[in-house]
């Protein structure tokens, strides 16, 4: 990189010089992830837990693999002593094979982000807080429309914490922008700009640190454009 120095400028000039260089460097320390997936591999801060990832085009595909392992997750900053931070990314929900609940052949259009990640060794198994957001096209599996659920595991004991159903109209069918905060032991959670959800673990162990995961549910695919993590 060019540097070019600077022998002599007005004393206001410098000071102006000087508070850009300060909040730069400020700006550039607050994000703790910032990946568009550009390349063709995924870069190293990832970890792919299980299923499969797919580098390409600036999107990472993720999807299940068989039914004896289920969901496909990529992880960053487990166990890491991240706290307070905004989540930011973009979602394209393709569906999959799956069953449902009630029996009839289904698909499962959904995101799924994991915050807070201490350990994660499963699905429902490990310890972080889990967002999952699922679209119009779910409601064969849901049975009614779109909305966000918040699940807690702790020592893979689960817990649906929040579960809030969507205004019509604000979770599209399958591209969406999702965005989270965590501070303290509250968790907001965001649809295309609106506020959908606001929670606040009041129990005697919420969970306090940990990194970040993308994931498909099952054998669905969902495509991840960015990942955005800012520290608070």
């Amino acid at each position: 990189m060019k540097t070019h120095a600077v022998k002599e400028c007005l004393p206001w000039l410098c000071g102006i010089f000087f508070f850009l260089s300060i909040t730069a460097s400020n700006t550039w320390a607050a994000d703790l992830v910032h990946d568009d997936f550009n390349g063709s591999t995924l870069d190293p801060i990832w970890r792919l837990h299980q299923g499969y990832a797919d580098v390409q085009g600036g999107w990472v595909t993720l999807w299940g693999s068989t039914p004896g392992t289920r969901g496909g997750y990529i992880v960053t900053g487990e166990g890491t002593a991240w706290s307070d931070y905004h989540v930011s990314t973009r979602f394209i929900a393709e569906g999959g094979g799956s069953l449902c609940v009630e029996g009839p052949p289904c698909a499962w259009y959904v995101a799924i982000v994991k915050v807070r990640v201490q350990i994660l060794r499963g699905d429902n198994r490990g310890t972080y807080y889990e967002v999952y957001m699922w679209s119009p096209p779910s409601e064969a599996t849901t049975h009614r429309g779109a909305g966000i659920s918040i699940v807690k595991v702790v020592n893979d004991e689960v817990s649906v914490v929040r579960e809030d159903l969507a205004p019509a109209g604000v979770i599209n069918d399958y591209d969406n922008k999702l965005d989270i905060k965590v501070i303290g032991p509250r968790i907001q959670v965001w649809a295309s700009d609106q506020l959908i959800t606001d929670y606040t673990d009041q129990t005697a162990n919420p969970i306090m640190t940990g990194g970040v995961s993308l994931g498909a549910l099952w054998e669905s695919t969902t495509r991840y454009d960015y990942l955005y993590v800012q520290k608070k």
